[in-house]
């Protein structure tokens, strides 16, 4: 991250602009104390941010195709322990 004074970034504004736009945060500073930071816009997506929107959207697509889907029947006389193994077999399943 570079540093920059407050006097060199009114004179060079644009420049700091075409910096920040490729990716560089710069840290402005007056009286040798940091009072502002030039960053990218928190929108700006990366290949793992689309990647990360995408593994959410599909985990959003199954759970509601799930919520369609009747729950297994359950075996009869089944404790607790095995009706959560059954449920945890189905998710598996998928």
């Amino acid at each position: 991250m570079a540093t920059i004074t407050m006097s060199e970034a009114r004179a060079q504004l644009a420049a700091l602009l075409d910096r920040v736009e490729a990716g560089e945060e710069i840290t402005i500073t007056r009286h040798g104390r940091a009072v502002a930071r030039l960053s990218p816009p928190r929108g700006a997506r990366t290949p793992r941010t689309d990647y990360l929107f995408a593994a959410a959207d599909a985990v959003a697509v199954e759970m509601e195709a799930s919520r369609h889907r009747a729950l297994p029947e359950p075996p009869q006389g089944a404790d607790a322990d095995a009706l959560v193994r059954a449920l945890r077999d189905d998710r598996d399943a998928w």
